[in-house]
């Protein structure tokens, strides 16, 4: 595994036939010492690219839950009368994920169960909620007490030792990806770069949903008594 960010650039670099790697003061993008259009490409694409892999699945290691604060009571109705309460966006929240109940009825995260989410019996189950931008904050906005209001979310991970080696090297070739089109590699060199990504995100994504065995979906007694499966 990677010890830094730095490390992942150089492999993106190495993916297209780069051999000349980069130098840093401290191992992160921000610190590359050396001048060139691979620093300046690698300083704008390696966060997004980073940001983009965690916000696209429930990675384990990027999981986090927090209680939400509360921005406002309804004394304001910033939203008008639909909801009751608004709550902060926490500052390292890059995707909610799920509201979290003492039913433990409303565990999406990993995609378990997707026929059962729009069933009526489930809906009543979980929690429903939206995100808006109020002020330049974001809010959560829901019927739910304070006491209640509780998430599981895709936290923002910028310490590399966190990833998994296979999330690492999915990273590496989605940076790779990025930054081909500048450093004038083929477009066969980045199409293949792109491929690899893709097998490699799917495997990592695969060995963190196999890696957990959580709660099935209930089924209510309306479809117990039909015999559906």
């Amino acid at each position: 595994m990677a010890a830094n960010e730095l490390e992942i650039v150089n492999v993106a670099l190495s993916h297209l036939g780069h051999g000349a790697l980069l130098t840093s003061t401290d191992g992160s993008v921000a610190g590359i010492v050396e001048a060139g259009v691979e620093k300046d490409q690698a300083a704008l694409h390696y966060p997004r690219c980073r940001n983009m892999l965690l916000e696209s699945y429930a990675w384990r290691f990027a999981r986090a839950f927090v209680e939400l604060t509360l921005a406002d009571d309804g004394a304001d109705a910033i939203w008008g009368d639909e909801y009751e309460n608004a709550y902060a966006y926490p500052a390292d929240c890059l995707l909610i994920r799920r509201i979290v109940n003492d039913l433990g009825y409303s565990y999406y995260g990993t995609g378990v169960w997707p026929r059962m989410q729009t069933h009526p019996f489930l809906q009543q189950m979980t929690y429903h909620y939206v995100v808006r931008q109020h002020e330049d904050a974001k809010v959560i906005l829901m019927n739910v007490d304070a006491a209640d209001a509780k998430i599981e979310y895709t936290r923002l991970v910028t310490d590399v030792l966190e990833f998994t080696p296979m999330f690492e090297t999915g990273l590496t070739h989605l940076v790779a990806a990025y930054l081909a089109p500048t450093l004038t590699v083929s477009p066969e060199m980045q199409q293949s770069n792109l491929q690899l990504y893709n097998a490699w995100t799917h495997m990592a994504e695969a060995a963190s949903y196999n890696e957990e065995n959580p709660y099935p979906q209930p089924r209510s007694s309306f479809v117990n008594a039909r015999g559906a499966d």
